[in-house]
């Protein structure tokens, strides 16, 4: 996942019936903060996902020697890497089903609302 996010910049939402879970809320995975604009070790805080504080994603990047690392979205807008010790926010991600109908064009002046 690293090299695929690092190098080949090339984010996926593909996942295998064994990657599937049933639980509604999570966190966002690196993939899904790609799309939207994050890029690795790339400032950007033009996109709707930069908050200007770090938090995790869900997404594991290895290990740097015998720490586990994480990635997360920097203050900047940057995806990056850190020891998953590391004191950062999180941001919930809901699921929501494939027919689920809403209104709203996803503005802040419009946003969308489920219906």
């Amino acid at each position: 996942m690293y090299e695929r996010l690092r190098t080949n910049k090339s984010p996926s939402l593909g996942c295998s019936s064994s990657d599937i879970l049933n639980i509604p809320v999570g966190l966002i995975t690196v993939d899904e903060v790609a799309y939207a604009g994050g890029v690795y070790l790339t400032n950007n805080t033009g996109y709707y996902l930069y908050t200007n504080q770090n938090y995790w994603t869900m997404s594991p990047c290895g290990f740097r020697g015998n720490d586990a690392n994480g990635f997360y979205v920097s203050s900047h807008g940057s995806l990056n890497r850190n020891y998953v010790g590391g004191s950062y926010g999180v941001r919930p991600a809901i699921n929501l089903r494939a027919d689920t109908t809403f209104t709203g064009t996803g503005t802040s002046d419009d946003p969308y609302t489920v219906v």
